[in-house]
């Protein structure tokens, strides 16, 4: 069973990351271009689709594998970094669906870099995207790991730190990012 478990786990980690990166991806390549057309929508809501399908297929298979043993998990620093990486990667998937997604869908077939709102949020959009990224990749990177060297606290001071550092690189790149001439 547990077998199972794990590999019901790592399928929710290659279709969440997979349609997690997909999205930033396309978004990127849509602000380059300067303008998202009906079909890139299209394909922007399938990979969030294919997000919450792999994040549903991960916490699913996650708990399932806590029950059968939450003591060890629990005093595992792996594990809590781990499940404290997800709630952000959930939290910030909800912001990213409810809130980043609308407003493209609002801007379909315009030319985003000349909206007003698009300038105003296009530095909320990035940074999104660099915490979607950065935590995939954290997440990805603890599950590959046997174990962790650091404690709770080390571990995720890291984590925050490179939040903190990509974040920042995006911010100050967001006109390349983006494909903004001046």
């Amino acid at each position: 069973m547990h077998l199972i478990l794990v590999i019901g786990h790592l399928f929710g980690v290659a279709i969440g990351a997979g349609g997690a990166f997909v999205s930033d991806a396309l978004f990127l390549r849509s602000a380059r271009d300067r303008v998202l057309s009906d079909d890139e929508i299209k394909l922007l809501n399938t990979a969030g689709v294919m997000v919450w399908l792999g994040l549903g297929l991960l916490v699913l298979s996650g708990i399932a594998m806590f029950l059968a043993r939450p003591e060890e998990l629990l005093n595992s620093v792996k594990f809590i970094a781990k499940m404290s990486i997800v709630l952000v990667i959930i939290l910030n998937g909800i912001v990213f669906h409810t809130y980043h997604i609308p407003h493209m869908k609002r801007h379909a077939g315009k030319n985003m870099p000349k909206s007003s709102t698009f300038k105003k949020r296009s530095s909320f959009m990035l940074l999104s995207g660099s915490i979607s990224v950065t935590s995939w990749l954290c997440a990805v990177l603890l599950g590959a790991l046997p174990s962790v060297p650091f404690t709770l606290v080390q571990t995720l001071g890291l984590y925050c730190g490179l939040l903190i550092i990509v974040g920042i690189l995006t911010q100050l790149f967001r006109p390349f990012i983006l494909g903004i001439r001046h």
